[in-house]
């Protein structure tokens, strides 16, 4: 089986996360964590089954064997890793948001959309049932003309106190 080798930049709560979620894909192989954190990015590292750590990202997404970046720093980071792997050629998935600025937003889509790179932005909600059903009676013409939408949402479970 063919495998593709990821990069995870940020080894938080959702980096973890994301880490466990790369372990098991079986096509997938955790090439490299990077984290400033040395003991956060070995965490995530084993969750992964990543065969190394670095603290910087920007040296993550350039390492031999690494084809595709998953985001999960923190948000002001998010726009400047985007566009270096777009520079690169590799895919990405980046948490949301893109940029903390829609400007930001804006230079860091039109970089991956250039040169034509593979993107998906990581926003899960979409596919909770209220959502979904909103969706569905929005296409439906049952809701009427939408001018804003407005959510509050919250994780099933508390994060840790850590957190």
């Amino acid at each position: 089986m063919e495998t593709i080798g990821v990069a995870l930049l940020g080894a938080g709560r959702m980096g973890k996360i994301h880490a466990m979620h790369l372990a098991a894909f079986p096509g997938v192989r955790v090439v490299v964590v990077a984290d400033p954190s040395r003991e956060a990015a070995e965490e995530a590292a084993r969750l992964a089954r990543a065969e190394q750590v670095v603290s910087g990202a920007e040296e993550a997404i350039g390492l031999p064997g690494v084809e595709a970046v998953v985001i999960v720093s923190p948000t002001p980071t998010h726009a400047a890793y985007l566009t270096l792997a777009a520079r690169l050629g590799k895919p990405v998935f980046c948490e949301k948001p893109v940029a903390l600025s829609l400007d930001e937003t804006r230079s860091a889509l039109a970089e991956i959309q250039s040169r034509n790179i593979p993107f998906q932005i990581g926003f899960q909600r979409r596919f909770d049932p209220g959502y979904a059903e909103a969706r569905r009676r929005i296409e439906a013409g049952e809701i009427g003309v939408v001018e804003q939408f407005h959510s509050v949402g919250r994780d099933p479970s508390l994060p840790p106190l850590d957190y």
